[in-house]
């Protein structure tokens, strides 16, 4: 058991595990960066845009301004675009780990002698 252990870290911090492990959250982390800094604005307005106009949450547009909280107003567009991206972000990640990641790790821990029955 212990023996199992000391391999697995042993092989964990292999220099192309490690990059394994890494490049997708780097790819993931650029990708959606550069999608927020050409995006983030226009996204923004649309969800203004929707906040303010559909029926759907012109009631909750109406609520806040007569309660007086305008205020929040500037804060729930962010909160709603933020809420929505995190699960995508989040899955987009996992979708390129095991497309890419998961299968060369395999290839790799199947390539060493310790692991060969």
């Amino acid at each position: 058991m212990l023996r199992s252990f000391g391999l697995s870290i042993v092989g964990l911090m292999h220099p192309k595990m490690l990059w394994l492990s890494l490049r997708p959250f780097m790819m993931v982390s650029i990708f959606w960066a550069l999608l927020f800094f050409f995006m983030w604005e226009p996204a923004l307005e649309s969800i203004r845009f929707f906040i303010t106009n559909s029926f759907l949450t012109a009631w909750m547009a109406d609520v806040m301004s007569a309660t007086g909280w305008d205020e929040i107003r500037a804060v729930m567009a962010p909160l709603l675009l933020v809420i929505v991206l995190i699960p995508v972000i989040t899955i987009s990640l996992l979708v390129l780990v095991a497309f890419t990641s998961v299968p060369a790790v395999i290839r790799h821990i199947a390539r060493q002698p310790n692991y060969q029955g």
